[in-house]
């Protein structure tokens, strides 16, 4: 199963589904709340492993950022762009 943190929680829902940990939490809310987790983590990591290739970490913030549905709260929006940005 390959997850993708960079993608809407709608795509990933079959994948997870077929993995026996996702019926290990008890409701749809704190499943949505662990992928969220998951996919600030993962952000946060490739920021911290993308130093001198900066131009990967904003083509994948933007492709986050536009993942987002306005309005809701969904992993996209809680991650500001320029928390994304590499150092470079």
């Amino acid at each position: 199963m390959q997850v993708t943190p960079f993608s809407r929680w709608e795509r990933e829902v079959p994948k997870l589904e077929a993995d026996p940990r996702y019926k290990l939490l008890p409701n749809l809310k704190e499943r949505r709340a662990a992928f969220d987790d998951f996919c600030k983590n993962v952000a946060a990591e490739q920021v911290r492993c993308c130093c001198g290739a900066g131009a990967v970490c904003e083509v994948q913030a933007r492709a986050l950022r536009a993942g987002a549905v306005p309005g809701s709260m969904t992993h996209a929006s809680m991650v500001p762009l320029q928390e994304l940005r590499c150092c470079s």
